[in-house]
């Protein structure tokens, strides 16, 4: 099994797993389990806390270490004990939130870890050249995975309770971080010796790549905060319930999926940061109408949202990788998702508030206005960059 396939199959697990346990599967999960809107988006929102908290103390390490494929298998071992926890609990019963934040801790250290070593695992595995079409192709086979098993969750909803179908998405789950921990120990590193490059010693306020681009990393953080949490928004507002909130991820694994297949072929045509630009003109022309209309309309403008801004999480890393030397992309991701997280953790804590204190328009409305100046402020960085590394 050659790398460009282990490398795939990692990433395949990994987004897998953060769909069914770190993603909107389990905001349905807890909710139809008893936990309150508000105390959904408190346990992600520090969740994402943690996560922050990790970046910011690997990001030094993963610059000084020869692999980095330990590190990104470490989501796959906390997931397993994650899965047997909320296979444990019983339906319909209290969650115990004790072992809930203790389980989620781990697991979002281990995502903490990942968003360092993964960005750096492309330079240690893969040829860069194919880097985004790479990107493009694993987002497709990840999202037409999401979208199966969401398919047959809703189709089995005619039969069994959502909670008992989720059981069966845990094992499923534990199944597939067996896979993405198999695939990345084994991937074949080309290992190298420690970063002597100049660069390595530059310190990343200095570092003009990473100075200049401080706002939108923060800001891109924050709308992605809230897009995080729109079925658990959906549901503050009335528009979702169990069954239709499983809707919701069969349509953003469709949008997911097409919006990867679109990026792998536009790669080599178009530069990242034009995709980015125009991904968020139209996401961001879609965000203040979510949550304004009734059940079918949340599907399509969430669909519209999810689709442009999967292009720009494909764009930005690869945008990321044309212009940051290797001797200093472990720390540059870890201060570039230090920000990114952040933000996410701040909105997913605030959006719920602020849809009561703001109408619903209002609150998408302003997350539009974010997004659309984090992707102006990418542009006008990379618009006259050379793609070579500084």
């Amino acid at each position: 099994m050659g790398n460009t396939l282990k490398y795939s199959l990692n990433a395949i697990s990994y987004t897998f797993i953060t769909l069914t346990i770190g993603g909107s599967l389990l905001q349905i999960y807890l909710i139809e389990q008893g936990l309150s809107d508000e105390k959904t988006a408190l346990f992600f929102s520090i969740m994402r806390a943690i996560q922050t908290a990790t970046i910011l103390l690997v990001m030094h390490l993963a610059s000084y270490t020869r692999r980095a494929a330990p590190g990104s298998a470490f989501p796959f071992f906390a997931a397993l004990p994650f899965c047997i926890f909320l296979l444990s609990l019983t339906p319909s019963a209290d969650i115990p939130q004790l072992s809930l934040y203790l389980f989620g801790s781990v697991f979002y250290v281990a995502i903490g870890a990942y968003c360092i070593f993964s960005y750096r695992l492309p330079y240690t595995t893969l040829h860069m050249e194919s880097y985004g079409q790479i990107l493009g192709i694993t987002g497709a086979i990840s999202a037409a995975l999401g979208l199966a098993v969401s398919l047959a969750i809703t189709l089995l909803q005619n039969i069994f309770s959502f909670v008992r179908i989720m059981r069966g998405v845990f094992i499923l789950s534990a199944c597939v971080s067996l896979i993405g921990i198999i695939s990345t120990v084994t991937l074949r590193e080309r290992i190298a010796d420690r970063p002597r490059h100049e660069r390595s010693r530059v310190h990343l306020l200095t570092y003009r790549p990473f100075r200049s681009l401080i706002v939108a990393n923060l800001l891109r953080g924050i709308t992605g905060g809230v897009i995080t949490i729109a079925v658990t928004l959906g549901y503050a507002v009335d528009l979702l319930d169990a069954h239709s909130a499983t809707l919701s991820v069969i349509i953003t694994g469709v949008a997911t999926m097409l919006a990867s297949l679109l990026f792998s072929y536009l790669s080599k045509k178009v530069h990242s940061s034009v995709l980015i630009l125009l991904s968020a003109i139209a996401a961001a022309a879609a965000m203040p109408f979510l949550l304004i209309g009734n059940t079918v309309t949340f599907f399509i403008f969430l669909a519209l949202i999810t689709f442009f801004v999967a292009i720009e999480d494909i764009a930005v890393p690869v945008a990321v990788s044309s212009i940051v030397h290797v001797d200093i992309i472990a720390r540059y991701t870890g201060g570039r998702m230090l920000l990114h997280t952040l933000g996410t953790s701040l909105a997913s804590y605030s959006a719920v508030m602020l849809l009561a204190a703001l109408s619903p328009f209002s609150l998408m409305l302003l997350t539009g206005v974010v997004h659309l100046i984090f992707a102006t402020i990418y542009y006008q960085y990379f618009k006259n960059k050379i793609r070579r590394p500084l």
